[in-house]
């Protein structure tokens, strides 16, 4: 079900199993607000329908705010990933940021903290933040696939949490987890993984980035290890 308020920009819906309900995290533009913010739709589901459920976004009104995503701790604490758009920040520099949700998913319980910025890593030239996607290794450290350009194309990077600590300190790895030169030269991005029916693992992206009459934009599945503590798409 569409809020009134949302009039554009639908985009990035993921829907995640919680509690015995099926809960859909999604970014609209508000015309309440006049910004793109992320909200939670509720079903007993996953075909629906879905009702939103936390009184339009809810992520700060007066931010750019989009691809919000759920992650649960180990002490079952449920946590919101999202972006903080580079075209509401003061130096036009996105940023990746968290806050704790309420245990029904209605409402932010922590105010929303920025983790770190777009230009952050050593090889980033961009200041763009996309599609945060968390995975925790067998070791217990956090990653974070997000999404940004590396010399002008749409890449997957990986950024982590040492103590697994949703909120604390995030570093860069030295390189991206998929650019490319691993989908026949097609960049691609907001990065995901699953684990097939028997065991596999797969990191999904959309590609390419830019799209023409010609080449349609598709989802490409590369097969993915945790390898030494890290991810590793294998080619």
């Amino acid at each position: 079900e569409i809020p009134k308020n949302a009039v554009k920009q639908f985009w990035a819906p993921e829907v995640h199993k919680y509690k015995g309900q099926f809960y859909l995290f999604a970014s609209y533009f508000s015309s309440l607000t006049g910004h793109r913010g992320c909200a939670i739709w509720r079903s007993p589901s996953p075909e629906g329908p879905f009702v939103e459920i936390t009184d339009g976004h809810i992520t700060p009104s007066e931010w750019d705010a989009i691809d919000g995503t759920l992650y649960v701790d180990e002490h079952g604490e449920p946590w919101m990933f999202f972006v903080h758009e580079w075209t509401s920040t003061p130096d036009k520099v996105g940023r990746m940021a968290v806050a704790k949700l309420s245990s029904d998913l209605t409402r932010f319980v922590s105010e929303p903290k920025d983790l770190f910025e777009a230009k952050d890593p050593e090889w980033s030239n961009s200041g763009c933040t996309d599609g945060p996607f968390i995975y925790k290794t067998r070791e217990g450290q956090l990653l974070m696939l997000w999404s940004t350009f590396l010399s002008r194309d749409y890449c997957v990077a990986i950024a982590r949490s040492h103590d697994g600590i949703t909120d604390g300190e995030w570093t860069h790895d030295a390189k991206v987890l998929f650019s490319k030169e691993m989908a026949d030269g097609k960049d691609g991005g907001h990065g995901m993984i699953f684990t097939d029916t028997v065991g596999q693992m797969y990191l999904s992206v959309h590609s390419p980035n830019k799209t023409s009459q010609e080449e349609k934009e598709e989802t490409v599945f590369l097969p993915i290890r945790e390898e030494n503590g890290t991810l590793v798409v294998e080619r």
